[in-house]
């Protein structure tokens, strides 16, 4: 469920019976979204505050900007850019920097 808040075009349980595999797969094929014995429910998560710096360090993640280009841009050392990244990604509620970014692109902040 976590890959398709991320962004994932489809999602197929591990217990799947390889039968079944081919129809959906064939579907995402073709453009479509394949969701299997699964109910999406809107996130109710409360929006995040975040501040000019927080907002800027996001907006890098999200375009792929590594940990050294960061800290050149911020004028910070990249042990901080690494504290900043895991203050925000407690902050925003996931894990890893590319949910991150997708956190971005729902809010908008990438356009």
């Amino acid at each position: 469920m976590d890959a398709l808040r991320a962004g994932a075009e489809g999602y197929l349980p591990k217990t799947s019976e390889p039968g079944d595999l081919l129809p959906p797969l064939l579907a995402i094929l073709d453009g479509w979204a394949v969701l299997l014995r699964a109910v999406l429910r809107p996130s109710r998560a409360a929006p995040v505050d975040l501040d000019d710096e927080e907002r800027r360090l996001l907006r890098a993640i999200a375009v792929g900007r590594s940990t050294v280009d960061i800290a050149e841009e911020l004028h910070v050392s990249e042990r901080t850019v690494k504290r900043m990244t895991a203050t925000l990604l407690r902050k925003l509620r996931v894990s890893n920097r590319a949910e991150a970014a997708a956190v971005a692109g729902q809010a908008g902040l990438l356009g």
